[in-house]
């Protein structure tokens, strides 16, 4: 439709969409990226999504277009920084669960704040990345250090370690830098404070990067581990991205179109529906828990298969 047209059409610079739910956002997504490949040839093209299995359908999608790279976050912190120049070789990720929490612990022994933090508080500061003591800070650096001195990573760290990697050693932010032309950001709603201090180190506005950011600043769902789309928007300002909306939904009925609408802040760009059926109305049910919940759920799904 016209909305995804323009979010696929204007392919350089900085650019943001946001896309509602059911709008289209990978087709969007595989669209842009085919759309600069065919523009740009020889464009090393740089794909990150927060999960294996979304980079996966994404490659199913692209069908072997050439020069792309689809990876997450995490393994583009670890094989395109970290390693970068000889860097972070030979290192192992912990095991499990609990060598981390063991790992931590001493960190606070080490930095003499065991008395006052836990291992949840460092962990919740990890995947915030929010510091707001002295102490806390000590802490995470005493964890970082051992963990450097140890050769072993955790995915906590891995921001940590590339922004501290490139301030040490700004040559590897240009190595990096200079075999991307072209980066886009899945789900950029679910991205946190550590990740953006990572990208303004590597992609600084004064580069003019080519970056897209992609997402429904509706759905982050990883608050728990420091996602805010307030961040996006960071970016967004911090880039001048140009803002591109997708709100033509292809997933609901215009029932349930309405719903969502009612419930979305008033100033938000409102969902509309591509479909002109009606279908069932929605229904509202005020569970007494998360059994109640499922157990409603499977009646009525048996309840409408029956009919």
């Amino acid at each position: 439709n016209k909305e995804q047209e323009a979010a696929v059409a204007d392919i350089e610079g900085a650019c943001a969409v946001h896309s509602l739910a059911g709008t289209g956002k990978t087709t969007v997504l595989v669209a842009r990226i085919m759309a600069i490949a065919e523009a740009h040839p020889e464009a090393n093209i740089l794909a990150l999504s927060f999960s294996k299995k979304s980079c996966q359908e994404l490659l199913s999608r692209l069908n072997g277009v050439m020069n792309v790279t689809v990876c997450t976050l995490h393994s583009f912190m670890y094989s395109r920084i970290l390693r970068s120049e000889g860097f972070y070789r030979n290192c192992r990720f912990v095991a499990t669960e609990a060598e981390r929490r063991s790992i931590i612990k001493k960190a606070l022994y080490e930095s003499g704040t065991e008395a006052e933090l836990t291992v949840q508080d460092i962990i919740e500061a990890l995947a915030k990345g929010v510091f707001d003591t002295e102490r806390k800070q000590a802490a995470v650096e005493a964890y970082l250090d051992i963990l450097k001195d140890s050769r072993v990573l955790c995915y906590d760290s891995l921001a940590y370690l590339c922004s501290e990697l490139i301030k040490y050693q700004p040559a590897v932010a240009n190595h990096v830098r200079n075999t991307i032309d072209y980066i886009l950001i899945d789900e950029a709603q679910d991205i946190n404070r550590s990740f953006i201090d990572v990208l303004k180190l590597v992609f600084p506005i004064s580069t003019s990067p080519n970056i897209s950011l992609i997402g429904d600043y509706h759905q982050s769902i990883y608050g728990f581990r420091g996602a805010c789309p307030a961040y996006a928007m960071e970016l967004e300002e911090y880039y001048n991205a140009k803002v591109f909306s997708l709100s033509l939904n292809y997933r609901s009925t215009p029932d349930i179109i309405e719903v969502a609408n009612s419930v979305l802040p008033s100033a938000d760009v409102k969902l509309k529906s591509a479909k002109n059926i009606g279908g069932k109305k929605p229904i509202f049910y005020a569970a007494k828990d998360s059994k109640d919940e499922a157990d409603f759920i499977v009646a009525k799904m048996k309840e409408f298969h029956a009919s």
